[in-house]
């Protein structure tokens, strides 16, 4: 006895249903693979799982080390008088020797300014009195910016200062400039160039937020065609001991300043 008309049709609506569910799924595993495979899904799985990682740094495990011990210890609620925060810079630093008071390094190498607001919470979960930040030279380096880059990384720089403003209104903040390479760098004369309008930006952009405190580094680092000097470098870009020193003496006066003469012993 054959089907009936209506029979007919819903097993032809059944079967193109199947196709349908059948194409969709391979279009979502041809989509997955090309994004990855399961190492994409892995990557989600952990983003949710740790937020306080920055996505775009995920994969360097070194950095997601250093995230993942600083987050510990934000945790434990230890207060600090003073952090220093940002890339490589700030992070081979001696700056409790350096400064003659204790000081909380958060530095981490390769750092970029998104990947600091994102784990901006553990930066004052100290509740620090000062937060020094020196960021954007992995931005910037060996990439001369377009004028809408240009434009984000200063929108960045404002985001961060407007959020620690809101987050933490009892914290000040010194905002230190962003420092030149040797002129032996890989195209470190397009990033010197970039120095003084984005300086300048940046120091203006803390002038305007009541509690920070522009600090120009720049000036004192730099020989008379905008470089880092030589002899503040033996790799073209991070500061050696005489380097430190003197970006040292430009920050310390102005540490002082702000914390005044006794300081509260931090971690």
């Amino acid at each position: 006895m054959s089907a009936s008309p209506r029979g007919r049709w819903i097993a032809k609506l059944l079967i193109a249903s199947l196709i349908g569910n059948a194409l969709f799924v391979v279009g979502g595993l041809v989509v997955l693979h090309r994004k990855g495979g399961w190492l994409f899904i892995q990557q989600k799985i952990d983003a949710w799982q740790h937020p306080h990682v920055p996505t775009a740094m995920s994969n360097d495990g070194s950095y997601r080390n250093r995230v993942d011990h600083f987050h510990t210890l934000a945790a434990l609620g230890i207060h600090s008088d003073i952090v220093f925060a940002g890339d490589s810079h700030p992070e081979k630093g001696d700056w409790s020797m350096l400064f003659g008071r204790p000081v909380t390094n958060r530095g981490i190498g390769g750092e970029t300014l998104g990947d600091l607001r994102a784990r901006l919470l553990d930066l004052l979960a100290p509740h620090p009195r000062l937060l020094i930040l020196q960021i954007g030279s992995n931005d910037i380096d060996e990439v001369v910016l377009s004028a809408p880059t240009m434009q984000k990384l200063k929108d960045d720089y404002a985001a961060l200062l407007n959020t620690i403003a809101r987050d933490a209104p009892q914290t000040k903040v010194m905002v230190t400039s962003l420092l030149p390479v040797t002129r032996e760098h890989t195209n470190g004369a397009a990033s010197n160039d970039q120095l003084p309008m984005l300086n300048a930006y940046v120091l203006g952009l803390c002038a305007a937020h009541p509690g920070c405190i522009g600090a120009d580094a720049t000036t004192a680092l730099s020989d008379a065609d905008g470089n880092l000097r030589q002899e503040f470098s033996f790799d073209t870009t991070h500061l050696n001991g005489p380097g430190y020193a003197a970006w040292a003496a430009v920050l310390r006066p102005l540490v002082d300043q702000a914390m005044g003469s006794i300081s509260i012993a931090s971690p």
